[in-house]
């Protein structure tokens, strides 16, 4: 039996099922302990010498208390003067380390949550006005609030500047695109396989009323298919045609692994076709989860890393419609 050792480069010795267990027990017993949590934080925060930035590091236990901890935040980046500032010189900072590498582009803040658009805005002109600065030509990506919904694209600030991209993601009928997933409470407790197309619309309707009580969602449709689609993605159709001279990018879309292939297929189908006819890129959510992502998403097996099916491979390229 190997003898546990976390330095070691061999995974029969750095992974050891006992020292999982412990530390699970050990970020549950801490994911409440305030003075633990903040010395992590504390100890993970970045020093400057010199030049150089350096971080010392957590210790896997440690990274575990922090993820398990579930405490609300003490102060928000948008309730804060500092931590907006601080936003800004990180990015700045990164301008700076990227210099020369026309390439790399600068995500702002993914899937922001539902907040104020016009705080959000604020500090994303501030932050695109500060990179300008140093850089006017770095391509520079936002999205809206609300997770980047299509449907917060109207109150996103839009920017006489080439090279900012606008973005948004979507994975509606969220209780299709994360059937059975693990992450989140609600389509795990539903737990049933949710077929695409669909002609039993009770079947999503039936979803909201165990989750939420709400009995009269879906009332425009009598069933699940590329109609639904287009009627989601509205929002992201107007502002292309609002402002034919920026790039809308669909920035992520996909459906959990353990959906029925060819349901897959055939909302991965849907939506690109809705994308395709107005001309928005898109990038599909994603190549590869690890195998302890409980919301598995990949396009391809853990052992082969081959796509999960040739049909699925001509649709993300659309050529199927």
């Amino acid at each position: 039996m190997s003898v546990y050792n976390p330095k070691s480069l061999k995974a029969e010795e750095f992974i050891s099922h006992e020292e999982i267990l412990k530390t699970i027990e050990y970020a549950e017993k801490n994911k409440h302990n305030i003075e633990l949590i903040d010395s992590i934080l504390e100890k993970a925060r970045p020093v400057k010498s010199g030049n150089e930035t350096h971080c010392a590091g957590l210790t896997h236990r440690e990274a575990s208390v922090l993820l398990a901890c579930d405490i609300p935040e003490k102060v928000t980046l948008f309730d804060s003067t500092e931590l907006q500032d601080r936003f800004v010189a990180l990015w700045v900072e990164f301008e700076r380390r990227f210099a020369g590498k026309p390439q790399v582009m600068f995500e702002l803040l993914n899937e922001v949550r539902d907040i104020n658009p016009d705080d959000w805005n604020n500090l994303v002109e501030r932050t695109i006005r500060a990179i300008r600065v140093i850089n006017p030509t770095r391509r520079i990506i936002v999205g809206g609030t609300c997770w980047n919904s299509p449907d917060t694209l109207d109150r996103l600030r839009v920017y006489d500047d080439e090279n900012v991209i606008y973005t948004f993601h979507t994975y509606s009928p969220f209780e299709f695109t994360h059937q059975r997933g693990v992450l989140q409470a609600a389509p795990l407790y539903y737990n049933r396989a949710m077929p695409w197309p669909c002609d039993d619309i009770e079947r999503y309707r039936d979803y909201h009323r165990l989750i939420s009580g709400r009995d009269n969602v879906y009332a425009e449709f009598d069933r699940m298919d590329i109609d639904f689609i287009r009627h989601e993605l509205r929002g992201a159709v107007a502002f292309v045609k609002a402002h034919p001279d920026k790039i809308l990018w669909c920035g992520e879309f996909g459906t959990i692994r353990h959906c029925e292939v060819t349901s897959r297929e055939n909302w991965m189908r849907d939506v690109i076709t809705v994308l395709r006819e107005n001309d928005m890129p898109y990038c599909v959510w994603n190549y590869l989860s690890t195998p302890n992502d409980g919301n598995r998403f990949s396009l391809v097996d853990d052992d082969r890393r081959q796509i999960v099916s040739e049909r699925m491979l001509r649709v993300i390229r659309g050529e199927e419609a």
